[in-house]
């Protein structure tokens, strides 16, 4: 839009408007230095110098005959950028007291704005969008994708803007209409806005760019992907319909560009079916508003942007079949590579078994990588041929390569398979019960990033089950099982607690004081009463049931757990964090005692099968409870 106008005038931060206009001949612009960008300061002021800059310049134009003569001319942009609440956000929080008074700073330049140009030009023909990037969460963040990030006000009055429109009621029926966060279109607006009764129409960003284009008299941007949001405009109906139109013609030219550049480089092409008869379809509604039937016309050329925006995303992810096809086999093949090099370091299969997968190796491992590096120049010339990006060969000859080494390894998959199965039935349920654990864990790892609530259960569940191993499988004191349980059922409270908690500097001082004060009491009962550490730390000195080493893990994640949870300061309650130290402290000079007398475990390089099931199941445990 600012390329197109006769002219630009912006003011504002110098992280935004040289963006826009440093390379742009036709523009007045200015910012002020970045060292005026203090987060420790009230940031109001860079609203204000935005805007006594632009005054400034209307006042110059008095007195300079060729400045008054650029103002007055048609098509002309004015841009201010108002920073001060992004960074008042950012700094001190949207509940503030700096920030909402940064609200009422905008609030306030907007009124000015509008009678200085009111006042200046005189002739109502100016008009006016006021809207913003993003939004903010109530921690002064954005970038999650919620609605509180996403939702931006859009606000747009004055010349080419159609009233305000009353409505009888508020409720709107779901028109099946979603953005990109899912949330439905024309929501009902909340009642402290005070604006019950009027229309509210939502559009996405990138409706904005054509709109302000066609409120100036500018083409459509070139690669806009925008639709012009009608309802915001004051048109009779033949130019709101040709509006859209060319606003569609717009956007078909961007599919058909896209179309001609893949065509012209894909060795077997695959049209949009949908658009191949576009032409046709603009005829059609070129020759409806020749009959003045606009509303048919209207309805034709929305349906054609939106198949048109439909093709846009049939190119643009044009390659997705092969990329996700090429991906998923490298996975899958580096899986497989791996369960190949555990088997072969790090099991006990017997000689003969190596000595039957290894009769020709020199001559089978030769054809495999030839025809592997056969089949790598092939995809080569084709990519080159379809003119691909350098990353598409990265994922294509990393894919060939793994492969290349897993048919390398065939036939000691194969003899391995065989003797999987002349196992006995014990060590299959122990691999098969491993796997399927492993996979369980792995998706409760996924599932709990969307519901952090998943890790309350998960510790709950902990603190029985290593409760009652320490108890019977290794005997140890009541007093370790009674703490294991404890401790892990009053950490399972800290993933039900928000994730945003607002700061409070006193329960910072208060969780410190209280760390200290634990640390001495722990060192306190470590030099002088020994003897409560001694009956904390009892084993039964018989030959434990079953393996020392999973409860081990299980203490050190608790360990892990914790220490992890006081790292977290930015979304961690103080109390929590006490917590977490006054459970270390207690673990560090009691249990970490009994844990160093263990034996090791597994000091052998080469283990039996059952302890490697064993071993694998408690280090995927172990890493499961650590993230």
């Amino acid at each position: 839009v600012f390329y197109q106008s006769r002219h630009t005038i912006s003011f504002g931060s110098p992280d935004i408007v040289p963006i826009f206009c440093s390379s742009l001949p036709h523009s007045t612009w200015g910012s002020y230095p970045h060292e005026y960008e203090d987060f420790a300061t009230d940031a109001s002021f860079l609203d204000h110098w935005s805007f006594d800059q632009f005054e400034g310049l209307l006042n110059r134009s008095l007195d300079d005959v060729k400045l008054r003569q650029l103002l007055l001319q048609d098509k002309l942009v004015i841009f201010l950028h108002l920073l001060g609440c992004d960074s008042n956000g950012h700094a001190h929080r949207p509940y503030s007291s700096i920030y909402l008074n940064n609200v009422k700073v905008v609030d306030e330049i907007a009124e000015r704005m509008y009678n200085l140009m009111e006042s200046y030009f005189n002739d109502n023909g100016t008009a006016y969008v006021f809207t913003a990037d993003h939004g903010m969460s109530d921690k002064g963040s954005h970038g999650d994708g919620h609605p509180s990030n996403t939702d931006t006000p859009l606000v747009a009055w004055g010349a080419g803007i159609r009233s305000p429109k009353f409505l009888a009621y508020t409720d709107k029926p779901d028109d099946g209409f979603r953005f990109v966060d899912d949330h439905r279109h024309d929501m009902p607006t909340p009642q402290n806005w005070a604006l019950e009764g009027f229309e509210r129409v939502d559009v996405n960003q990138a409706d904005i760019a054509p709109l302000m284009a066609t409120l100036v008299g500018l083409p459509c941007p070139l690669n806009s992907v925008g639709n012009l949001p009608s309802h915001y405009l004051k048109l009779s109906k033949s130019d709101e319909v040709e509006a859209v139109l060319a606003n569609t013609k717009q956007i078909l030219n961007q599919f058909l560009r896209k179309s001609e550049q893949k065509q012209s480089s894909s060795l077997y092409f695959k049209p949009f079916k949908p658009l191949v008869n576009y032409s046709s379809v603009l005829d059609r509604i070129e020759d409806l508003i020749s009959a003045r039937d606009y509303k048919t016309a209207m309805k034709y050329s929305e349906e054609l942007r939106s198949m048109a925006l439909a093709g846009l995303h049939y190119f643009q992810t044009y390659d997705w079949f092969m990329l996700m096809t090429t991906i998923t086999l490298g996975y899958i093949g580096w899986m497989a590579n791996l369960i190949i090099h555990v088997l072969q370091s790090y099991t006990t299969f017997p000689a003969s078994l190596l000595k039957r997968t290894q009769v020709y190796p020199m001559n089978t491992s030769m054809k495999v990588y030839i025809g592997g590096c056969l089949f790598m120049g092939l995809s080569s010339i084709i990519l080159l041929l379809e003119k691909s990006p350098p990353l598409y060969h990265a994922y294509v000859f990393m894919t060939i390569f793994l492969w290349t080494r897993i048919v390398q390894n065939y036939e000691f998959m194969k003899s391995a398979w065989r003797e999987l199965f002349n196992m006995p039935f014990k060590y299959i349920m122990n691999l098969l019960i491993s796997s399927v654990a492993a996979l369980l864990i792995l998706e409760f790892l996924v599932m709990s990033f969307f519901d952090r609530k998943l890790y309350t259960w998960c510790f709950l569940a902990l603190g029985i089950l290593a409760s009652v191993c320490g108890a019977f499988s290794i005997e140890a004191s009541p007093a370790v099982a009674i703490y294991t349980w404890l401790a892990c059922w009053f950490l399972s409270v800290f993933t039900l607690m928000p994730a945003e908690i607002p700061e409070n500097n006193n329960l910072v001082i208060f969780s410190g004081a209280l760390i200290i004060l634990i640390a001495m009491a722990s060192r306190w009962a470590t030099i002088n009463t020994t003897t409560f550490w001694l009956y904390l730390n009892r084993a039964n000195k018989q030959a434990p049931k079953s393996s020392k080493l999973f409860f081990v893990q299980v203490q050190q994640a608790i360990c892990c757990i914790d220490i992890y949870f006081v790292k977290v300061k930015d979304s961690v309650d103080s109390c929590h964090c006490a917590l977490g130290y006054f459970d270390l402290s207690v673990f560090n000079n009691g249990v970490f005692d009994y844990i160093s007398s263990v034996p090791a475990q597994r000091t052998a390089p080469v283990a039996p099968v059952d302890q490697l099931v064993r071993s694998w199941f408690c280090d995927g445990a172990t890493a499961l409870f650590t993230l």
